[in-house]
């Protein structure tokens, strides 16, 4: 599948790099050292400036890594991605290991990838891909999950559950409106993307919440409205 085209002298350091993951390692074992960039600025990139949340990705940003847990370990990220190309890199600066992704293929979903890779470096618990599977729900369960819910790791963004036409969508700040479907009354995923979403009851069967799970993390969110 090709992907649109685009002139990768446009976005210039955004797309317009080329490397291998053995280019990448060599990189990644520079920055443990001052030859490449020093200590001082390399420290100002991790600083842990302001919350961010990056599609999946719940952190401390700081000017161009992000600092997250990942496999229970401190780790510093980043992902891009562009017409044809995706890719991501996690740095666990105590274990001096990095997991590097590339791919050319821009749907791929690397960040899962690599966080399982670091899962089976360091004999921790992941998940083997398993193929998803659409089942026919009551369509009136939807009014149900209708509403707002708010991440409990980053307050700031509050998903919108809509209940229309028969059909349940999500809106997440700065993404399109995505539809969900189901693989049981209580779970649901989005076809071609690397995310499934549960919804929570309590003993009464009202829904207090939902929780996310993305790229090898869950994220909990509390149903607010």
């Amino acid at each position: 599948m090709n992907a649109a085209y685009l002139d990768m002298s446009r976005p210039f350091a955004a797309g317009a790099l080329y490397s291998t993951a053995e280019d990448l390692l060599l990189w990644d074992a520079a920055l443990y050292t001052e030859r490449l960039v020093s200590r001082k600025s390399f420290e100002a990139a991790l600083n842990s400036s302001v919350d961010a949340s990056v599609k999946s990705l719940t952190g401390k940003y700081g000017y161009g890594w992000l600092t997250m847990q990942q496999v229970g370990r401190r780790a510093q990220v980043h992902g891009g991605e562009i017409n044809g190309f995706t890719s991501f890199l996690a740095r666990f600066p105590e274990e001096h290991a990095t997991v590097i992704v590339l791919s050319n293929f821009d749907n791929m979903p690397v960040e899962t990838i690599a966080h399982d890779l670091a899962a089976v470096m360091f004999g921790e618990k992941y998940e083997l891909p398993q193929a998803r599977r659409a089942v026919q729900v009551d369509p009136r369960i939807y009014d149900l999950y209708a509403g707002q819910y708010v991440l409990v790791l980053a307050p700031t963004v509050v998903f919108t559950i809509t209940s229309e036409g028969g059909k349940l969508t999500a809106v997440v700040p700065g993404q399109p409106k995505i539809e969900l479907t189901p693989s049981s009354e209580t779970e649901f995923f989005v076809p071609g993307v690397n995310a499934r979403l549960r919804f929570i009851k309590n003993n009464n069967g009202q829904v207090t919440g939902l929780v996310l799970n993305q790229n090898g993390r869950e994220l909990e969110a509390k149903k607010i409205k």
